[in-house]
């Protein structure tokens, strides 16, 4: 998958499956992944890169983070944004439409379904 996203924050509680997604972005061609664990340790990470000038372009993060992914949206503003959801809550649905996220992936997630939230 070609694209001009360079860097990418990947926000995930746990640690096989931030390795399992983190892989995944290296296949697509994603090199400069930065990972976080929480949305306090994303958010200190987010405003280091804007410090720096070399804000992230995406942001990948599961909506089980502890602080809430949704919490973490306003920060970002407009870098677009990929949640993963454990289920197709319809709760998560209108939430993640009324915040403007518009790629949600739902568990379980591979490859396929990831490049499609990337590309619409």
């Amino acid at each position: 998958m070609k694209t001009a996203i360079d860097r990418v924050l990947l926000v995930q509680p746990e640690g096989e499956l931030a390795n399992y997604t983190m892989s995944l972005l290296d296949e697509m061609g994603f090199r400069h992944v930065v990972y976080a664990n929480d949305v306090q340790q994303a958010e200190r990470l987010w405003k280091n890169s804007l410090e720096k000038q070399r804000p992230f372009q995406l942001v990948v993060c599961d909506d089980s983070v502890a602080g809430g992914a949704l919490s973490f949206f306003d920060l970002v503003e407009k870098t677009p944004m990929v949640v993963f959801s454990h289920a197709t809550n319809p709760q998560n649905l209108r939430l993640a439409a009324k915040v403007g996220i518009s790629r949600l992936v739902f568990r379980p997630y591979g490859r396929t379904q990831l490049e499609y939230a990337l590309k619409n």
